[in-house]
C-alpha cells in the first residue's frame, strides 16, 4: 500500500508475511503508539482507519447494518483498530470461511474487545501475533552479537562480545521506551514518551477498554502502585491496600475494573510462573510476576528520569528487570516460545525463563552491575542438583535439564564462564 521513508524494521515482519500466506487473516495486537498499524501497512495493499473521527458517525451505522463493507478493497486489506466496531471480526471470518484462502485481512489492536462483541474466535482462520515496543534489536541499540537461537541451537558455544550500551544509555532507554516515535522524532526530555503514552491511557484508554467511567486519577494511583512493586510478585490486595493508603476508597471489585483494562491495553502484564517436579507443589509459589509492558509507562508513573534510576541503584535493579522481560519476550514470541518465571518459598528464583514449543528451555536472572553476576550465576547453577535429584529419584520421570542458564547484564562483555553459565549484556543480544 504505502513504503514509509524513516520505518523500522520489525523482527515480526517475516512473521506476518508468512502467517498471512497460511491464514485469511493476522491479528497483530500490543500496545499503542508501537508500531501496529506501520508495520501492517507495509504488507496491506488497502486500509480502512477505525480512528478516524471524521468517519464515526458513518462507520458505527455500517456497523450496525452491514460490517462486511469494512472489508472492501484490495487484499490483503487493513482493519485498524477493528475492537472499535467488533462487529467486523465475524464478518471477516465468515468472508475467510466463504474464500477459503490466505492473506485476505490484517485487523490491528491495541486493545482487547469487550466480552460479548464477537461471536467466533478466529481459530485456524484468524492467526495472532502480539507486538510489543521496540526491542534493542531492533532499534539498533543492541550489536546483536549474540543469538538466543544459536544458543538454543549449540548450548556449549564460546561467546565473545562488548555491549556499546554504558549503564547511562542503560537508564535513559528505560526511561525512553521502545516507543518507534523516540527513535525517528528529535526530543528534548526522554520521559515525554511515556507521559504522553499514561496521560492517554488514565484519560481515555482505558475508559474506552472497559466501556465505564474510570476515574484518571484512580488509574494513575494503580499504575504508580504497580510501578513501585515492579518486577515483584505483589498480590493484587497489596496494590489494592497501597491505593487506599492516600486517601482513596478504592473496593476489590472496582479494582478489578481499572486492572482488567490495563491488561486489555497491553499496559500491564502477568508473567506466569513455570512449575517443575523439582520441588513440592507447596513450595513452588504460582504467583505471576507483574510486569509493565514497557518500563517506560512505570517511570512516568512515578514522574522519574535517567538520573533518578542512577541515584537509586535498587530500584534501577527492578526496571532494568523489566526491561529485560520486554527485550526477552520479544525474542521469545520470535522463537515460537513463552516467557515465564520462576520463584519457591526457598527462595530460589529464575527471573525468567524461556520455554521451546520442542521442550527445550533457558533460565535467565539480569543483574545490574559486574559485582552482581556472580550472585545470578549461583543462583542458575542451584537448579542443577535438584534436577539431578528429581531424575534419579524418579528415573521413568525424568525432567530435562535447562539447554542453557544466562545472566543478563547492563554492560560489559559477552562471554561464558568456566562452569558453562553465560554473561550476557542486553545490548548484545538478538533473537
Amino acid at each position: 500500500m504505502k513504503t514509509i521513508d524513516n520505518y523500522i524494521p520489525r523482527l515480526a515482519d517475516k512473521q506476518l508475511s508468512s502467517l498471512l500466506k497460511t491464514f485469511g487473516a493476522v491479528l497483530i495486537r500490543g500496545p499503542k503508539w508501537c508500531g501496529k498499524t506501520t508495520t501492517a501497512e507495509q504488507l496491506a495493499e488497502s486500509a480502512i482507519y477505525f480512528g478516524d473521527k471524521s468517519k464515526e458517525s458513518s462507520y458505527q451505522a455500517i456497523a450496525a447494518t452491514n460490517p462486511a463493507l469494512f472489508l472492501e478493497g484490495k487484499r490483503p486489506h487493513l482493519v485498524d483498530e477493528w475492537q472499535k466496531y467488533p462487529e467486523v471480526w465475524d464478518a471477516a471470518k465468515t468472508s475467510i470461511d466463504k474464500e477459503n484462502k490466505g492473506n485476505l485481512y490484517i485487523l490491528t489492536g491495541s486493545r482487547a474487545p469487550k466480552k460479548g462483541t464477537t461471536i467466533h474466535t478466529g481459530s485456524m482462520r484468524i492467526a495472532k501475533v502480539t507486538m510489543s515496543t521496540l526491542s534493542f534489536a531492533e532499534s539498533h541499540l543492541s550489536n546483536c552479537e549474540v543469538s538466543l537461537a544459536s544458543l538454543f541451537a549449540n548450548p556449549e558455544q564460546n561467546i565473545g562480545a562488548v555491549s556499546p550500551l554504558d549503564r547511562q544509555a542503560i537508564s535513559k532507554q528505560i526511561v525512553l521506551g521502545g516507543f518507534p516515535a523516540a527513535f525517528t522524532r528529535e526530543y528534548a526530555d526522554p520521559s515525554i514518551f511515556g507521559k504522553q503514552a499514561l496521560a492517554s491511557i488514565a484519560e481515555s484508554d482505558i475508559q474506552e477498554a472497559t466501556g465505564k467511567d474510570l476515574s484518571p486519577e484512580t488509574t494513575r494511583s494503580i499504575l504508580r502502585s504497580f510501578a513501585r512493586n515492579i518486577s515483584t510478585y505483589v498480590e493484587n490486595k497489596t496494590i489494592i491496600a497501597d491505593v487506599n493508603a492516600n486517601d482513596s476508597s478504592l473496593s476489590a471489585t472496582t479494582f478489578y475494573d481499572y486492572y482488567d483494562g490495563l491488561q486489555k491495553l497491553y499496559v500491564i502484564k502477568e508473567v506466569p510462573s513455570y512449575s517443575p517436579s523439582i520441588r513440592s507443589k507447596t513450595a513452588i509459589r504460582s504467583l505471576s510476576k507483574k510486569e509493565f509492558f514497557d518500563p517506560a509507562i512505570a517511570c512516568a508513573a512515578l514522574g522519574i528520569g535517567p538520573g533518578d534510576l542512577e541515584n537509586d541503584p535498587k530500584s534501577r535493579g527492578f526496571f532494568f528487570e523489566c526491561l529485560c522481560g520486554k527485550e526477552l519476550g520479544v525474542y521469545a514470541e520470535m522463537l515460537g516460545g513463552e516467557l515465564r518465571q520462576y520463584h519457591d518459598r526457598y527462595n530460589l528464583e529464575a527471573d525468567f525463563t524461556i520455554h521451546l514449543p520442542d521442550g527445550r528451555y533457558a533460565l535467565f536472572e539480569c543483574k545490574c552491575g559486574s559485582k552482581f553476576i556472580e550472585d545470578g550465576a549461583k543462583g542458575l547453577l542451584a537448579f542443577k542438583p535438584l534436577y539431578q535429584e528429581h531424575n534419579l529419584k524418579f528415573p521413568n520421570e525424568k525432567l530435562p535439564l535447562p539447554s542453557f542458564l544466562a545472566v543478563i547484564t547492563d554492560e560489559g562483555m559477552a562471554y561464558r564462564r568456566t562452569d558453562g553459565v553465560y554473561v550476557i549484556p542486553v545490548g548484545c543480544l538478538t533473537v
